[in-house]
C-alpha cells in the first residue's frame, strides 16, 4: 500500500508541478502584455514547446519522489519486428476505439449539461506548426511519459506481480491526461506499452512504440 500510494503521490506532484509552470508563465505572459510588451501572440505560437516544458519540469519532480523506492528491473529481452508492428495494430485499434469512447461520453455531457466541451487537444494539433507537433508529440512526449510511467513506476511495482503493475502505471498514465477524449485510450495503450515493458525491460522498446502510434495517430492525421 506504501509503494502504491507513493507513486500515486509522484503523478500528483507531476501534474501539480506542470500546472504550477504553466500558471507562472500564464502570468508572466500576463504581466508582459501589461506592460505594452505583447507575448501572446509568441507564446500562442510556440505552445507545444512551453507544454513540452512543463511537462518535463513535472516529470523531473515525480522522479524526485520516487528515489529511493526499491525496484525491480525486467530482464532484458528483444522482440522480432513482426511481433512490434502486431502491438502497433493493437495500440492503432485501441486508439481508434478510445477515442470513439471519449467522444461519445463527451457528446452525452454536452447532451445532458448544455454545456459545449469540445475535444481541445485535436484543436490544438490542428492550429499548430507541423515541425512543433513532430519535435513536441511525436518525440519527446513518449521520451518523457515512457520514463516516468514505464520505467519508474513497473520498476518499482513490478514486485507485486506484472499484472497490477501494467494496470497501475496504465491508469495513472490515463488520468495524467486530465481529460475523457484522451483518458480510454491512453489508458487501453498504456496496458499494450507495460506489457511490452514486462517483456522486454527496454524503455527505447516502449518508447519506439508510443512515437511510432503518435506519429501515425496524431501528428500525421493532424
Amino acid at each position: 500500500r506504501r509503494v502504491f500510494s507513493r507513486c500515486g503521490w509522484a503523478i500528483f506532484a507531476t501534474t501539480l508541478g506542470s500546472l504550477a509552470a504553466s500558471l507562472i508563465i500564464s502570468i508572466i505572459v500576463g504581466m508582459l502584455d501589461a506592460s505594452g510588451i505583447g507575448a501572446t501572440d509568441l507564446y500562442n505560437e510556440y505552445l507545444l514547446y512551453i507544454n513540452a516544458f512543463v511537462v518535463a519540469l513535472g516529470v523531473g519532480i515525480g522522479a524526485l519522489v520516487l528515489l529511493g523506492m526499491p525496484k525491480v528491473k525486467a530482464e532484458k529481452r528483444t522482440v522480432p519486428p513482426k511481433v512490434f508492428f502486431m502491438l502497433f495494430a493493437v495500440c492503432y485499434a485501441i486508439g481508434t476505439a478510445g477515442n470513439t469512447i471519449g467522444n461519445l461520453w463527451l457528446t452525452f455531457w454536452n447532451t445532458a449539461t448544455g454545456n459545449e466541451v469540445t475535444n481541445q487537444l485535436a484543436e490544438l494539433l490542428m492550429a499548430m506548426d507541423p515541425l512543433q507537433m513532430v519535435i513536441c508529440t511525436g518525440i519527446l512526449a513518449p521520451i518523457m511519459e515512457e520514463f516516468l510511467f514505464r520505467k519508474l513506476l513497473i520498476d518499482r511495482t513490478r514486485a507485486f506481480g506484472e499484472l497490477p503493475a501494467i494496470l497501475v502505471s496504465a491508469l495513472l498514465f490515463g488520468l495524467f491526461h486530465q481529460n475523457f477524449s484522451q483518458f480510454f485510450y491512453a489508458f487501453g495503450i498504456g496496458i499494450v506499452l507495460g506489457y511490452l515493458y514486462c517483456r522486454t525491460g527496454s524503455y527505447l522498446m516502449t518508447t519506439l512504440l508510443h512515437m511510432v502510434f503518435n506519429f501515425v495517430g496524431g501528428v500525421i492525421p493532424s
